[in-house]
């Protein structure tokens, strides 16, 4: 999961700015403030690593962001040489206190350096070697670009040294700092790391086999290095597809999703409608497979019932809805249902370990419909597929704050991350992380964070 992304001289953000990340993060605020900004560091990611697994550019026009030139990305206060930094800090699920930091510095040729730097702090083999720690840094050449990787290393006096640091590494609950390890060709932005290797004073060497440490926590360095991990992301845009008579055929990739505006959405439910969705998912007195768990969320949202099927012609789709019974083509039915169902979709296929984006997705609902969707999207993210949220909606605020009390959803307060962009230039800080409480409510309300409405009060009652 990540857990921050840092951005330096990219567009709006002219210093370094670290953005805190949880499970489930809104975006919201000001209007040209950088949530947009933010979302597109991770999209650029994606559609770089789509285009060629083993780039090494990053493509600032595709299929989900079009950036235009270099002197477009950088800020506009910026000089022509200066160089744009995006950086990120992943950390997985299973271990907590480990980490990833991977740093991408651009200049207007592409990538210049990619820097890796890996943490396992483990406080007893930390306190017992504390004296004998030494950072120490390579650079690998790739093509044009650099990468340099940072770790601390150890030396060891006696083989029962060497007993001590091993049967601490094969230990599930601990791990180390005191490794090293190799970087080999570029796939998916991420340098490959084929093995892991412990440096050992008195001509003591050992070299670990990830495939026979699966167990330990160094088996992740491998796992996200070989994944496909920017490109393991859902993304619906804003100006995504509404109402459609007819739906094309899509040739899928090998990373199923609707597309960001949805143009896969017929395809995805034909080739997927038997599919079984998470159990965390699953609406009771129904099937549990994709289409009609569709139909039943769809349902509980709209608070009236709905079911869909999907129609194969010729070289097209068509997905009917029935709404109390009655059949109708989505053309004539409410724009709000045709606009939620990549949605919907996105969430009930979503993989744990994966991204989920969704800009404005109160779009055409009304404000129960808003408050349910939400509640929905907590779900998945109880699920383990991380959310990302960019929403002005105070029904979207309050959905997550409810989620934080419903015990079916499974999500606590710190898995919701609310990050208020706003417009006070005499904050250090273009953004107000905002906590949310155990019982949902909020106590740090900054001005212009969904308080138009009381504003608006104070005017017509002249308080």
């Amino acid at each position: 999961m990540l857990k921050e992304i840092r951005l330096k001289n990219f567009k709006c953000f002219r210093e370094e700015t670290t953005f805190p990340l949880s499970t489930i993060n809104l975006l919201t605020g000001i209007n040209g403030r950088g949530k947009s900004t933010l979302l597109q560091s991770m999209l650029l990611m994606k559609q770089s690593v789509e285009h060629n697994e083993y780039t090494n550019k990053l493509i600032l026009n595709g299929n989900c962001v079009n950036l235009g030139t270099y002197e477009d990305l950088q800020n506009s206060e910026s000089a022509l040489e200066e160089e744009v930094e995006i950086g990120f800090k992943y950390n997985k699920r299973d271990y907590n206190y480990s980490s990833l930091n991977i740093k991408y510095t651009l200049n207007g040729k592409g990538i210049n350096t990619i820097e890796l730097f890996y943490q396992y702090p483990v406080e007893e083999i930390i306190f017992k070697y504390k004296d004998k720690l030494e950072r120490v840094s390579k650079e690998y050449a790739f093509g044009n670009n650099i990468f340099r990787s940072n770790w601390l290393v150890t030396t060891f006096d006696n083989t029962d040294d060497v007993e001590f640091f091993l049967a601490h590494i094969n230990d599930e609950t601990q791990s180390s700092e005191c490794i090293s390890y190799s970087v080999l060709p570029l796939k998916n932005l991420i340098p490959h790391i084929d093995h892991l290797d412990i440096d050992i004073h008195n001509h003591y060497s050992i070299s670990v086999d990830v495939e026979k440490y699966k167990d330990n926590s160094a088996y992740w360095y491998a796992e996200i290095s070989q994944s496909n991990f920017y490109s393991k992301i859902h993304y619906t845009a804003a100006d995504r597809l509404g109402s459609q008579e007819y739906y094309k055929k899509i040739n899928l990739n090998d990373f199923i999703s609707v597309d960001k505006k949805g143009e896969n959405l017929a395809t995805v439910l034909f080739e997927l409608k038997e599919e079984l969705v998470n159990d965390k998912l699953y609406l009771g007195e129904n099937k549990q497979d994709l289409i009609s768990q569709t139909g039943k969320w769809l349902s509980q949202i709209f608070d009236t019932k709905v079911e869909i099927e999907i129609k194969d012609n010729f070289n097209t789709f068509e997905i009917p809805f029935t709404i109390n019974g009655k059949q109708h083509n989505p053309t004539n039915v409410g724009f709000g249902y045709s606009y939620i169902l990549p949605i919907i979709v996105s969430g009930l296929i979503a993989k744990e370990g994966e991204i989920l984006i969704i800009e404005n997705p109160e779009a055409h609902l009304h404000p129960k419909a808003q408050s349910e969707l939400t509640k929905f999207l907590a779900k998945v993210a109880s699920c383990g597929v991380q959310i990302f949220i960019e929403s002005h909606s105070e029904h979207i605020l309050r959905g997550l704050q409810v989620s934080v009390l419903k015990e079916d959803i499974e999500i606590n307060e710190s898995d919701v991350n609310i990050l208020y962009f706003n417009n006070d230039n005499e904050k250090d800080s273009s953004f107000v992380q905002i906590p949310v409480n155990a019982d949902g409510s909020i106590e740090n309300w900054p001005n212009d964070f969904f308080d138009q409405a009381d504003k608006d009060y104070k005017i017509l009652f002249g308080f």
